[in-house]
């Protein structure tokens, strides 16, 4: 995805905005060796945009952060993509903040709004 044309970064995640300052986050991969992304460790599975009918168009922020080192974040943990559990609520300031990872290097984004695949979408999440 918009990471695999970085190979000197060490991160990347998907974060959907909502509204002025909430995020619900679709993706995260960590202690990306190099530009293999399938090599990196996926906290986060990744669930593609869902937005809710009605609702209009919805900002997908894919971002990068080079590492300084390893990350081991025990209070995130594994989130599967079965379950929008725990990606409310998300911000991606805070991880890097607590992650030492500075600004983003790099970024890319989308915009989606309602269409006949967010019902299966929300039938995986179990909902």
């Amino acid at each position: 995805m918009a990471c695999d044309d970085w190979p000197m970064f060490r991160q990347c995640r998907l974060v959907h905005v909502i509204g002025r300052f909430r995020e619900w986050h679709h993706w995260l991969v960590v202690n990306i060796p190099g530009n293999k992304v399938a090599q990196g460790e996926t906290l986060s599975e990744y669930i593609g945009a869902g937005p809710p009918k009605g609702t209009g168009l919805h900002r997908y922020v894919f971002l990068v952060y080079k590492q300084q080192g390893k990350i081991s974040d025990r209070d995130h943990g594994h989130l599967t993509n079965r379950s929008g559990s725990g990606r409310g609520g998300w911000s991606a300031s805070k991880f890097a903040k607590k992650h030492n990872l500075g600004d983003p290097v790099a970024g890319n984004l989308f915009q989606a709004q309602w269409d006949d695949y967010v019902p299966k979408l929300y039938e995986q999440l179990g909902g």
